[in-house]
């Protein structure tokens, strides 16, 4: 799977493939550069950008940086786990995982990150077994499908 940066970032395709690996390609400056990393066990099934920030941020309980204009991004996969990535710098070269998110007991078949509404809170939903993670009053909480908001123990 492919999917773009929001504009706001500028022209940067993200990729995910079954081998495991996900791929990075920036066009700045007239030049395309590359970066590829180990991201997920026995395959990546699904990318989503996290939303610019138009507004100011606070600390995440994803533990995610609180510099609001750093690029991010979530990945699913195959191994059960979404796991967070993040810049610094705003480096495609410097990404890491900020955060690894448990709970399916099946792979991960989608993932998005909420659109940013003026908020500060984080929140990435991920299909198969319907998960809300979410950063409320400094803890990871999540939801199933037609439950209340649980915190993961």
């Amino acid at each position: 799977m492919v999917t773009f940066a929001p504009n706001d970032y500028g022209l940067i395709l993200l990729g995910g493939s079954s081998d495991g690996y996900i791929s990075i390609h920036e066009y700045k400056n007239e030049v395309w550069s590359s970066v590829q990393f180990f991201g997920h066990g026995f395959g990546v099934t699904s990318l989503s950008w996290a939303p610019p920030a138009h507004t100011a941020s606070t600390e995440s309980a994803l533990e995610i940086s609180s510099n609001s204009s750093n690029l991010k991004f979530v990945s699913g996969g195959l191994d059960n786990l979404i796991r967070v990535w993040q810049t610094n710098d705003n480096q495609i070269k410097s990404f890491y995982s900020a955060a690894t998110l448990d709970g399916h007991e099946e792979f991960v078949r989608d993932v998005a990150w909420r659109p940013n509404l003026n908020t500060n809170l984080d929140t990435i939903a991920s299909g198969g077994d319907v998960i809300i993670y979410q950063n409320l009053f400094n803890r990871i909480m999540l939801s199933i499908y037609g439950l209340d908001l649980l915190p993961i123990t």
